[in-house]
């Protein structure tokens, strides 16, 4: 084979077979033991336990594998600068050559991640992740903006967990999430969403996990930037977990997955029954307090007309002013509950609006029923109060004397009660029902 290869006129042509076995015994011959340096990239273990990856270089990738069993001295992982040992093999039948990996050792950090770091540390010192920046998420939000792909898992997995959720229009704006196209698509959707008529609530920007290649765009310094900018609460949903871009630390907010971010910004339907029957509790709680406060104080009233004999000014107006008092409350309170499951009921849509109405017309009757009671209780009270006026008259002392009966008053117009107290006083009075009359005593008639 060595003559043949050496002389390219000969007439006996060699087969692809014997070319590739040629450049495989000279390859692994000439390359059984190499040490490279380079930089990992699109890591992958396979289910047989051998993992597949790319070492590269400013200029060049050469294909690599490691051998399920391989003791190494530092964990494999895209962005990893490292020193690799082993040796070089070709595999004939896709014309391709690959490193084995024998052994591996730290080199140092990888040139990706060298600038993410020296970006992160510039952005960091200009305050841009910092946590006073960040918005806070809405509620209940009623319109969602969704920067992603419209195709692939993602936005099927994120429309799943959208319905058993709280009802909310959903706006897409499909976007590429790698290559050079990202970032221009993103900063678009952004310009978009923030120039839309109906301005969404929150923005989510999602995509599936990848290889710090694959999600380089989400490190962009402009990118990065208009996210931190951003008048509108940004959810990042990049990757799975374990990855983390420099969009994460500027956005408000940031999710573990995608399916997560829609589990974050929306409540349960479920969540949301459960929240209104218990503000609905509480209402009902909180009016039998009243109704039982209430009550009290018209209790205490009655006792104290029961005990009254008489007032300073009449206790007709007493009462007036009382059941005016206790009305204009009751109708405060009703007025602040009515605004408040009003504003709810904004929030949470044309759904559970109904249920609230119907709670709230519950509610409202209750109070007119409540008030209603009342009423009819001070009313008794009223009549009560004037048999009590009527009974007072009629056993009043004038009305004694004006049956004929008369007082007899000493100067000091204190009644004399006997005999004896009438002749140690100098001057008496009568008192008739019309008037008095005044009396001079014989005491030597005593």
């Amino acid at each position: 084979m060595g003559n043949l290869l050496a002389y390219p006129d000969t007439p006996l042509p060699l087969t692809i077979t014997q070319i590739s076995g040629y450049l495989k015994q000279h390859i692994e011959k000439g390359f059984s033991a190499v040490c490279v340096q380079g930089e990992i990239s699109g890591c992958k273990q396979h289910s047989s336990g051998h993992t597949y990856f790319s070492l590269k270089d400013d200029q060049c990738v050469m294909d690599a594998i490691c051998w399920r069993g391989t003791k190494l001295q530092t964990p494999l992982h895209d962005g990893a600068l490292v020193i690799c040992r082993g040796r070089i093999t070709t595999y004939g039948a896709r014309s391709k050559y690959q490193f084995i990996i024998e052994s591996a050792e730290p080199a140092g950090q990888g040139a990706l991640l060298y600038l993410i770091e020296q970006l992160k540390a510039k952005l960091t010192k200009e305050g841009l992740f910092q946590l006073e920046r960040k918005k806070p998420l809405p509620g209940f939000p009623g319109c969602i903006g969704l920067i992603t792909s419209p195709t692939g898992a993602v936005i099927q997995d994120m429309l799943v967990r959208f319905s058993d959720r709280l009802p909310c229009r959903l706006l897409l704006f499909p976007v590429a999430v790698q290559g050079s196209n990202a970032v221009p698509d993103i900063l678009k959707a952004l310009r978009f969403f923030h120039q839309h008529p109906v301005r969404p609530d929150v923005l989510i920007i999602a995509r599936g996990g990848g290889s710090i290649e694959d999600l380089w765009a989400f490190h962009d310094e402009s990118l990065v930037r208009a996210v931190a900018a951003s008048e509108i609460p940004i959810i990042s949903a990049i990757g799975h977990e374990t990855d983390t871009t420099l969009m994460d630390y500027a956005a408000d907010c940031r999710a573990p997955t995608p399916t997560a971010a829609a589990e974050m910004v929306l409540p349960l339907i479920s969540d949301v029954h459960d929240h209104i029957h218990n503000c609905i509790t509480l209402l009902r709680r909180a009016l039998y307090h009243e109704y039982s406060l209430g009550r009290t104080r018209l209790d205490n009233l009655a006792h104290r007309l029961q005990s009254m004999t008489s007032a300073p000014f009449p206790a007709e107006q007493r009462l007036d002013d009382c059941f005016d008092a206790l009305v204009k409350r009751i109708a405060l309170f009703m007025t602040e509950k009515e605004y408040r499951w009003t504003l709810i009921g904004q929030k949470l849509g044309q759904g559970p609006i109904r249920d609230i109405l119907s709670h709230q017309n519950h509610v409202m009757r209750l109070g007119q029923h409540i008030t209603r009671l009342m009423a009819e209780k001070i009313h008794a009270f009223e009549s009560l109060l004037g048999n009590y006026d009527r009974l007072l008259a009629q056993l009043s002392y004038q009305k004694t004397l004006e049956r004929g009966f008369s007082l007899v008053l000493s100067g000091d117009k204190k009644l004399c009660s006997s005999r004896d107290m009438a002749l140690k006083t100098d001057g008496l009075s009568i008192q008739f029902h019309d008037g008095s009359v005044p009396v001079s005593v014989n005491k030597n008639f005593a």
